[in-house]
């Protein structure tokens, strides 16, 4: 993982797929300070921890999906 871009929006990337993770994190790695994990479980975990601009996920992951995780997201205190 790359150092933090100090002036950077946060993005938290979610997805089961490592090649679509890639590819998104590929996309936006220049403009904005990426975190990527590989399930939605994983992301609420992190949300706990660190504050993020905005959250991509997948819909459809193996375990919780993305549709059940997102109002636990928007109710994370650190979710800006």
């Amino acid at each position: 993982m790359e150092p933090a871009r100090v002036n950077n929006p946060r993005v938290l990337l979610v997805d089961d797929d490592d090649q679509i993770r890639r590819s998104l994190l590929d996309m936006l790695n220049e403009r904005y300070d990426c975190r990527e994990v590989d399930s939605a479980e994983e992301a609420l975990l992190v949300l706990g921890k660190e504050s993020f601009d905005l959250v991509i996920s997948d819909i459809n992951m193996t375990g919780m999906s993305g549709w059940n995780s997102c109002p636990m997201c928007m109710r994370s205190p650190r979710t800006a």
